[in-house]
Parts: C-alpha cells; structure tokens; sequence
C-alpha cells in the first residue's frame, strides 16, 4: 500500500508524502468492528498521529 502511495504522483505531491508522514496499517485491525485487536488499532494510529507521546 505504501508503495501505491508513493508511487503515484498525484498522492506524492501531498503534504503527508513530502513530510513523510504515511503510514501502513494492516486492514483487517478495523474491518472487523469491535474486534480484540481494536486496541492495537487504535495505538497504532494514535502513534501515527502524536509520534512522541507514545507509551514507553
């Protein structure tokens, strides 16, 4: 998907793709609901969004 991303000159002449702030995250974390991986999810784009506030 990064690469779909990155290769496409209309989505690389983004802000996000010029900072470098893309991020992958696998699918099925959201597609199925309210799932036991939900947490996981949701940490990892809380990590993408607030970089140096993640838990130590």
């Amino acid at each position: 998907m990064i690469t779909f991303f990155t290769e496409n000159p209309i989505l690389t002449s983004t802000r996000a793709a010029k900072d470098g702030r893309v991020m992958e995250l696998d699918p099925t974390l959201l597609v199925g609901g309210l799932g036991p991986r939900l947490p996981q999810a949701l940490k990892k784009i809380s990590d993408g969004f607030y970089p140096g506030t993640a838990a130590q």
